[in-house]
């Protein structure tokens, strides 16, 4: 837990290690696309935007009016109208610079992250300490969460016999990282642990 603690937090790097011949997302889109921006004169842009510091502004949601094609939340807006959106010195900069260069027609540099995890993906999380003696964590990118283990309400198939089930079968899958709490099933997902 205290490992947990050390490397998540803001602003943490992960580093994504995919297994040789693991092959490119499947039906992804090219991760990095440029986009022509629609704006309406009432309704805006229509988009709801967090900055990331050292990337750009985060698309959460995208209005109907005036849409945005091909958009879509999770996007990475990079850059407008060749104004780099990143790695600018404050939000309110940042916020100004995107002000500027807001029009309809505008181009934007659009990068999608790959959301298509395999059970061969590491990730490696580098502690937040600069101490050369804290090891990174390293996790897979795909886990098995055990919260609804030993609750009688989850819905038909959650007795032990298909606990027992789900749990070889993720094993046999490869996974090697479990989500678990004590209060998880009344302390049930544990003890099957």
């Amino acid at each position: 837990e205290r490992r947990f603690r050390i490397g998540f937090r803001d602003g943490a790097e992960l580093l994504l290690a995919r297994a040789e011949g693991a092959g490119a997302t499947r039906g992804a889109e090219a991760p990095a696309f440029e986009a022509r921006l629609r704006v309406d004169p009432t309704a805006g842009a229509g988009l709801a935007l967090v900055w990331i510091p050292t990337e750009g502004y985060l698309v959460e949601a995208i209005e109907l009016t005036p849409g945005q094609p091909p958009l879509q939340p999770g996007d990475i807006i990079r850059s407008v109208g060749g104004t780099q959106l990143g790695n600018r010195p404050s939000e309110a900069d940042a916020d100004r610079a995107l002000a500027d260069v807001l029009r309809a027609g505008a181009a934007a540099s659009v990068f999608r992250p790959s959301t298509d995890p395999r059970y061969a993906d590491i990730v490696r999380c580098s502690p937040a300490t600069s101490s050369r003696a804290a090891a990174p964590l390293w996790l897979p990118a795909v886990g098995v969460g055990t919260w609804s283990w030993g609750n009688d309400d989850f819905g038909p198939g959650s007795g032990w016999d298909a606990l027992d089930a789900a749990f070889h079968t993720a094993l046999d899958g490869g996974a090697f990282f479990f989500d678990t709490a004590p209060t998880y099933g009344g302390g049930a997902a544990e003890d099957k642990l």
